[in-house]
């Protein structure tokens, strides 16, 4: 390059712009400034053009260039420099990355073409990002940043060429982009809020929300394994996982990476097929020891809680099914340690379960009985007063008015002063109480139910109570040589 340029007005029809500016909004929001200032004060800045044939090629100044021809101006002053391709094009994109109103994705991609390397196949780049920082008077960790634009998905660039997003939301995206999550949740999520942003601003606080509730709310880990807060559910596993190689892993991700809080240091791995297979292999070693532990137990009479993890065990007091058949269950055990209890605010030791599928069997099997027990009670309450309302004689009884007066509180006070006349005629009266009686039967649980239908002013004759069937206890197989001693023991008629 020369180190002087010629300078002299020229024809304007002598310019040829090479299409190679990153800059693609040349009339952004200060062109009509920029048009009325060249009007008032013509063009201060000469242009910065290249001899190509009988003409010029422009290098900087589209800008100026766009306005003098809609002023229509003849001429206009240039600087004349004889550049090669490589420097011609360096410094339109330095003049550019000068400019204050260049978009964020035309700075990344003028910032991305100075760093290329150039000339051969291993070349050296342009200039460092330190040394760029210099000359356009920004730091290097913001180049940086910028550069980081360029890896957005198209649809990420899209909604930033169109100002529907900032620099700062895709900076929060980003980290997220290269992995399942991204597609399997947070694109979606991402078009939701920016459809709404007519109705609540997407603001980059509003980002930083979107992604924390996303990852908070995969519990399950479909998407997300949060190393340093576990599910309470999977809290259990911690002590058998095997987390050695993620101190040193690139995947996870801090929360202080997008959430901007200082003191946040939990940490988020999205790498699915990683994570996976590290869990399950912690649920199988958690399961043999709980396995052994229990076998111990069994050998027992009392276990201390500490002992066993909450699911381990349940504890039968709370099972809502009737136990007779627990009585001599070898699974049934005695907490050595009183377990606070919220009835009667006593503490107490409390029998325990230790095999969790029977007990929610037996739960499960007496809900399903009670469920069909309580529609024959319902069936028994309401053949009951059918018979009674169609023997029963005019004028209300005592028994009937606090009925209907536990039924229809309002009308309670009537009752009371003994303003009857709404109810002197047989049939009103009948219907009243076959209101009261239906509603009984329609709401609350089957003890419930059954205390109100001994309550009522006629007899029921209630079905009998169901029963669980009771479960065949496994008697383990006795070891090998046990077994033989048992076969000669029975064969000499000696009791086991």
């Amino acid at each position: 390059m020369e180190a002087s340029a010629q300078l002299k007005h020229v024809e304007l029809s002598l310019i040829e712009v090479s299409g190679a500016n990153p800059r693609k909004d040349l009339k952004g929001e200060t062109f009509k400034e920029l048009k009325q200032s060249i009007d008032e004060h013509g063009i201060l800045e000469p242009l910065l053009v290249r001899p190509k044939g009988k003409g010029y090629e422009l290098v900087a100044g589209e800008r100026r260039l766009t306005a003098a021809r809609e002023l229509k101006l003849e001429t206009v002053p240039v600087a004349i420099r004889d550049l090669d391709d490589h420097t011609a094009r360096i410094l339109m994109l330095l003049e550019n990355l000068q400019r204050e109103d260049l978009a964020p994705l035309e700075e990344a991609s003028a910032l991305a073409e100075l760093l290329i390397p150039y000339g051969t196949p291993i070349g050296t780049p342009h200039m460092t990002q330190e040394t760029l920082a210099k000359q356009i008077s920004k730091s290097q960790p913001w180049i940086a940043n910028r550069l980081r634009l360029n890896k957005a998905p198209p649809e990420v660039k899209k909604l930033l060429e169109k100002q529907k997003i900032s620099a700062q939301h895709v900076m929060i995206l980003l980290p997220f982009v290269e992995w399942p999550i991204y597609e399997k949740v947070l694109k979606a999520e991402l078009e939701d809020q920016v459809q709404y942003d007519e109705f609540e601003p997407f603001t980059v606080e509003a980002c930083r929300n979107m992604v924390d509730r996303i990852l908070d709310n995969d519990d399950k880990g479909e998407n997300c394994f949060k190393i340093d807060r576990l599910p309470w559910k999977l809290e259990k596993y911690r002590p058998y996982l095997d987390l050695e190689a993620c101190k040193s892993c690139k995947v996870p991700i801090n929360f202080k990476d997008f959430n901007g809080a200082k003191d946040d240091r939990r940490r988020v791995c999205l790498k699915i097929d990683c994570f996976r297979p590290k869990f399950k292999a912690a649920a199988k070693a958690y399961k043999e020891a709980e396995a052994k532990k229990l076998e111990k137990l069994e050998k027992t009479d009392a276990v201390a809680m500490n002992q066993l993890s909450r699911e381990s065990y349940e504890i039968l007091d709370y099972a809502g099914f009737p136990k007779e058949d627990c009585k001599n269950c070898p699974h049934k055990k005695l907490s050595k340690e009183a377990i606070s209890s919220i009835d009667e605010g006593s503490n107490k030791k409390r029998a325990l379960c230790l095999d969790r599928t029977c007990f929610h069997d037996k739960r499960r099997e007496w809900s399903e009985l009670m469920d069909g027990y309580g529609d024959k009670v319902q069936d028994a309450v309401l053949k009951a007063s059918k018979q009674y309302l169609a023997s029963r004689s005019a004028g209300l009884k005592k028994p009937e008015l606090m009925l209907l007066a536990e039924r229809w509180v309002l009308d309670f006070e009537r009752l009371k002063k003994g303003k009857l006349d709404k109810f002197s005629e047989k049939d009103i009266e009948a219907e009243l109480l076959n209101s009261a009686i239906t509603e009984i039967c329609e709401y609350g649980s089957v003890d419930d139910l059954i205390k109100t239908a001994k309550a009522l002013p006629f007899k029921v004759e209630l079905p009998e109570m169901p029963r669980l069937e009771p479960k065949e206890l496994e008697v383990p197989e006795p070891p090998p040589a046990e077994k033989k001693v048992q076969e000669k023991r029975k064969k000499k008629g000696v009791p086991a």
